[in-house]
């Protein structure tokens, strides 16, 4: 990813020299990308909420093998920024190309269509019938999602982390190339929901998510941070 195509937040677009400071973790934490095709490409995204932007003249290529988080305190966007930039919702200005068949949604609370009755085990036999995935991969998909120990345990019942992780068993087992995750509530950089996020990278997916860590792991690709819109 060059400079040039690194996105421009806020209300007025930044320069490219600005974008090198604001947009990078601490010096050494990132690795240079090897290229990789494009997941999302974005052409002047712009996105609104009341009378300010979420979204800015965003223009940018980004790779598949990526983990992007989008940085900000609860209440910032980051539900309306990554359903923009995943394509799944409408823009106020630009366009976006999502590669493949498009993103599918890993999990978002206002999003959220878990049944609060079904057992963690009802849940993801449920998510292994609808996408017609193999039965036998039910415990690895639970161990992979750490909840092997919470099969038994109702939906309603979880941790607001622990909701996220089953709402990835649907990402993870789905064949969509670009994945959006909201994980305001997660409140650790070391929350498995960042090495879910890691490890669906490393199939070659890109992967948004939304948080409201002022830092995140090292090992995430790039970060866009935003203060709450006007």
């Amino acid at each position: 990813m060059n400079l040039s195509d690194r996105p421009q937040i806020g209300t007025e677009p930044a320069s490219v020299e600005a974008m090198d400071q604001s947009l990078l973790l601490p010096p050494g934490s990132i690795q240079p990308l090897t290229p990789l095709p494009t997941g999302v490409a974005a052409q002047g995204v712009g996105l609104r909420r009341g009378s300010g932007w979420v979204l800015r003249q965003v223009t940018a290529n980004f790779p598949l093998g990526a983990v992007v988080a989008i940085s900000g305190p609860v209440g910032s966007g980051h539900t309306r920024a990554i359903l923009g930039l995943c394509g799944r919702f409408a823009l106020d200005e630009g366009t976006v190309q999502v590669a493949g068949e498009g993103a599918t949604i890993g999990w978002f609370a206002e999003l959220d269509m878990l049944d609060e009755e079904l057992t963690v085990m009802e849940t993801t036999q449920e998510c292994v019938s609808a996408l017609q995935g193999d039965p036998e991969l039910i415990p690895a998909m639970l161990a992979w999602a750490e909840l092997s120990r919470r099969t038994d345990t109702a939906v309603k019942d979880l941790l607001a982390e622990e909701r996220v992780m089953l709402g990835l068993t649907w990402a993870a087992l789905s064949e969509a190339p670009v994945i959006g995750i909201e994980a305001s509530t997660v409140v650790h950089t070391h929350s498995p929901v960042w090495r879910a996020a890691r490890s669906l990278a490393g199939q070659g997916r890109l992967v948004f998510v939304g948080t409201a860590l002022s830092v995140v792991p090292a090992e995430i690709t790039l970060t866009i941070p935003w203060e709450l819109p006007a």
